[in-house]
């Protein structure tokens, strides 16, 4: 990664841009992370040092929480959207640690032959406007009513996990969009806040198999009498009468919400 057309002669700072056109790798807020990992990229290239890794008990509250913090506190992922990742290795011996790799380019990630040996776990935070519209060049493409029973329905940034084994993407998952891109607590009142963290253990559970047939609520309100208050679904006329623009390719559940009894009251 970074290398230019002289051997062993790698770009830093602005041109690293290059390659990315989408993060902010031509600016200081974002190239400064990539110098970091190609520093320890050349260290275990040259000098045999090992790219830093950090080991995580294979329990589903340990693997859970390593993901959660890193989406919900790591500055290098957000500015690095989608370009940056987060790998976590897990091997088949269940009595063997997962490691845990920071700020990896997803790309290298992708096509290192090392990485198609292995089994992981690729976490990076990217935006989800590809979903609505086909083009992005109509201004009622991301301006939709949300709906928070699904992570698929969110246009704005937030992490997405992907299953790999042996290199051969299994399956992938979105957890829900967050207002203050934190994914680790409560944002409303009556909200489940552990929904995201339990969004990830049945994620991981699943492929995994850690907690045979256990399955965590990962539903935004657990009340149903709550949810009813909170969220309404729209009529037939009125989704109609919310036109194309706005049909989220039949996916999403249009409908009227309640922020007001969510919030803390004054």
């Amino acid at each position: 990664m970074w290398e230019t057309t002289v051997p062993d002669m790698y770009f830093l700072g602005t041109p690293m841009q290059s390659i990315d056109r989408q993060a902010a790798s031509g600016f200081i807020h974002g190239f400064r992370y990539n110098v970091r990992t190609l520093y320890h990229m050349l260290q275990e290239k040259y000098s045999n040092t090992l790219y830093p890794r950090n080991p995580v008990d294979r329990t589903l509250e340990g693997l859970s929480c390593a993901i959660i913090n890193r989406v919900s506190t790591a500055a290098s992922i957000y500015q690095m959207n989608n370009f940056l990742c987060d790998v976590m290795i897990v091997s088949d011996d269940k009595d063997k640690k997962a490691e845990y790799l920071t700020d990896l380019p997803k790309k290298y990630v992708l096509e290192s032959e090392d990485f198609k040996k292995k089994n992981y776990f690729l976490t990076v935070l990217q935006y989800g406007f590809q979903r609505f519209g086909e083009n992005g060049d109509r201004p009622n493409d991301f301006v939709h009513i949300p709906d928070f029973s699904s992570p698929y329905c969110g246009p704005f940034l937030h992490p997405t996990i992907a299953y790999y084994r042996q290199g051969k993407l299994v399956e992938e998952t979105d957890l829900l969009e967050s207002l203050l891109l934190r994914f680790d607590g409560q944002e409303f009142l009556e909200e489940n806040g552990n929904k995201q963290r339990n969004r990830v253990k049945n994620f991981l559970n699943k492929h995994l198999n850690i907690e045979a047939d256990k399955v965590y609520d990962e539903r935004f309100i657990t009340d149903p009498e709550k949810l009813k208050e909170v969220f309404t679904p729209l009529t037939e006329d009125e989704i109609k009468n919310l036109g194309k623009d706005y049909a989220y390719n039949g996916k999403c559940k249009p409908m009227t919400i309640d922020m007001k009894s969510m919030m803390p009251t004054m």
